[in-house]
């Protein structure tokens, strides 16, 4: 009988350590004390706070418990005061990386048909490149292979994957053109006219175009259908990317604003006025929580989305031209031939000194970050240039996310897969949590009043 007590204490002993390791690890993955949200005069905010803060109570706990299954951790550079990261070279990188990392620092040379824009495939196995001059060539970022190479003969402004990695939308002189991942001419899509920017949303499976009409165009690529146009304005959009946590589409203009479009809703959804010279580039984080701003009157802003306030900004010695994040939310940010990279301006004020630095050939026209892996696409006036940034790139991936190691039978179930889960374009909204509210039930007096609205406006 003694020993039967002695277990169990030391089996609640265990448990209660156990439970205080887990809650410790739990801490990471806290988005901050809400008790001031309770203290609000809005009732109603403080009982929606309240149902949000219990479906989420146990989540830090059950995501410490799942560190199990993520076996990989993410590389980082360490410096010291004598030696900091941001003087570390890609020469003096090569010293210290294995024969797969360092077959990611290679450069493509053009300079007759550049610049260069740059975008990865959803799974990170292939790049696309695309000359201003119509060069359009494809590779394979495993195996470095060239899998398709063309000549346009157009002039080439963007260009991006769709739902895998075996088709792609270029965004040339005219129109939208849609090409297989060997080059071959497949559609073109006539309702995107003279393209400027390109954004393909995966789950809705929609291709958004703003181009020198100064519209924005949505168009269903697996319908044809085209669920959405939007004048923009009297101003051209100067930069544009997509919120991955919505679907909403951020265009940046000539006069500093940011708009946040929707294909179903009248106007802008919100509209913030950022900068006081011409956008230049706009990104947000995975989350859709941050965005990163950067303009030609030489400033780079992190706004919080949710509260569309200013949370930092950073002087750059000359006009930005291009801002990109990574999945570990590295932001990387270029001007003339210097591209920058900077760790932790997401969550805190930004550092006196840079993550890393890097100086490319000419000057920096696109960024791109390959999805998994440690390594930054730089395009510039000249060519394509791989770099490795340690850090950057996700070590683990889950069964919901695009799988880079997938096989030939994987890569064909995926689309038919996302097909079935396709969303509506109605569902494109700055709050998606509304979507599974379900509307009050009226009462007898409220229904009879509407219908007497209804039958006045007749």
């Amino acid at each position: 009988m003694p020993l039967k007590k002695m277990s169990d204490v030391k089996l609640a002993n265990r448990q209660r350590k156990q439970a205080e390791q887990l809650q410790k690890k739990g801490s990471v993955y806290t988005r901050g004390d809400q008790k001031w949200l309770f203290k609000s005069q809005n009732q109603e905010l403080v009982r929606l706070m309240r149902r949000r803060e219990l479906t989420v109570r146990d989540a830090p706990t059950e995501a410490a418990r799942a560190e199990i299954l993520q076996p990989d951790q993410a590389g980082h550079l360490s410096g010291s005061a004598a030696h900091p990261t941001h003087t570390i070279t890609q020469a003096q990188l090569r010293d210290h990386l294995d024969l797969r990392t360092l077959a990611n620092q290679w450069q493509y040379e053009n300079p007759s048909l550049g610049p260069y824009s740059l975008a990865y495939a959803s799974n990170g196995r292939l790049l696309a490149m695309a000359g201003r001059k119509g060069h359009l060539g494809i590779v394979n970022i495993q195996t470095k292979e060239v899998v398709g190479e063309t000549q346009l003969r157009q002039s080439i402004r963007d260009v991006t994957f769709c739902h895998d990695d075996r088709w792609v939308v270029v965004a040339q002189r005219d129109y939208a053109y849609m090409y297989t991942h060997q080059c071959a001419e497949a559609h073109r899509l006539k309702e995107h006219e003279q393209p400027l920017f390109l954004e393909f949303l995966p789950h809705h499976f929609l291709i958004a175009s703003a181009g020198k009409t100064n519209k924005m165009v949505w168009q269903d690529i697996s319908t044809g259908a085209v669920p959405g146009k939007k004048w923009l304005g009297p101003v051209r959009a100067s930069a544009m990317c997509q919120n991955p946590n919505n679907a909403v589409i951020l265009t940046g203009d000539m006069k500093g604003r940011i708009s946040m479009w929707s294909p179903c809703a009248a106007g802008a959804l919100a509209t913030i006025n950022a900068h006081q010279g011409p956008v230049s580039g706009v990104a947000v984080d995975l989350t859709g929580q941050y965005l990163v701003t950067c303009s030609l009157d030489q400033l780079l802003k992190v706004w919080d989305i949710r509260m569309f306030s200013e949370l930092s900004k950073h002087q750059c010695p000359l006009s930005p031209s291009a801002v990109k994040i990574s999945q570990s939310n590295i932001v990387a940010v270029s001007y003339g031939q210097k591209v920058e990279l900077w760790d932790g301006v997401l969550m805190k004020k930004p550092k006196t000194l840079p993550y890393m630095t890097h100086r490319a050939p000419d000057m920096v026209h696109n960024l791109a970050f390959c999805p998994y892996e440690d390594v930054l696409g730089v395009g510039h006036a000249a060519g394509v240039q791989s770099v490795v940034v340690p850090g950057t790139g996700e070590p683990n991936f889950d069964s919901h996310a695009p799988n880079p190691l997938e096989t030939k039978s994987q890569r064909t179930n995926r689309p038919i897969k996302m097909l079935l889960e396709k969303i509506r374009p109605e569902m494109i909204v700055m709050d998606p949590s509304k979507i599974v509210h379900t509307r009050p039930t009226l009462t007898f007096h409220e229904r009879t009043a509407i219908v007497d609205r209804q039958r006045a406006h007749e």
